[in-house]
């Protein structure tokens, strides 16, 4: 650009010039997203992001409870606060914005999840073949309720998928999963009651989603 404007400017000190504009002041967000990343070998950071433009607010060396709590005290306004299962950020969050409703974020919540779901697999792998349904015979190419679901699979593969599909999710329902999600575009968890075989406070010994 200063080639074709026929400037003769160094690019670094075009750098240091735009280096020298004032960022703008940050908006508080109204829902703020709270999680650590890594510097560094074994240093982290703590990074503040908009849940809901998905853009960052501020960042800074460390993981430290007070520091959080002050940031949060000096910036008023935040509604909802997502974080990880971090007890560090749990404490800033109430210290700095008490009345701000805690949840748990995406991400966190489904690993849990799927780590405590395959640990109750794993547990009862020798009861799950009980409650898979049979293969059919070679010779049953259509069978008895064909008609009364058109929709289905006109094959044995088919078919056994189908009834593999209905066992798990009588099984799921009964052992009373039950997960509440925000919208796709919310990008955060408003609440989930888990209570499988201790549920996901098995894990921690506490609720990972606070309402």
């Amino acid at each position: 650009m200063l080639r074709i404007l026929n400037v003769v400017l160094s690019r670094c000190t075009v750098l240091a010039q735009l280096m020298r504009v004032p960022l703008p002041r940050p908006v508080t967000p109204r829902v703020l997203g709270v999680d650590d990343f890594a510097l560094y070998g074994g240093t982290y950071g703590t990074l503040l992001v908009d849940a809901t433009t998905r853009l960052p607010v501020t960042l800074w060396e460390g993981r430290d409870a007070e520091q959080l709590s002050r940031w949060l005290r000096e910036h008023p306004g935040v509604e909802i606060a997502c974080r990880d299962g971090s007890l560090t950020y749990r404490q800033g969050i109430a210290a700095g914005a008490p009345d701000a409703v805690r949840v748990s974020d995406r991400f966190h919540l489904w690993q849990g999840l799927s780590r405590r779901v395959q640990e109750v697999a794993a547990a009862h792998r020798s009861c799950l073949s009980a409650a898979l349904p049979a293969l059919e015979p070679p010779g049953s190419e259509f069978p008895e309720d064909a008609e009364a679901d058109p929709g289905a699979a006109d094959t044995p593969a088919g078919r056994h998928a189908q009834r593999l599909f209905e066992a798990v999710h009588a099984l799921t329902v009964a052992a009373g999963v039950v997960v509440f999600l925000a919208g796709p575009d919310a990008g955060y968890i408003t609440g989930a009651r888990i209570p499988v075989d201790g549920g996901l406070g098995a894990m921690s010994g506490q609720p990972r989603v606070e309402i």
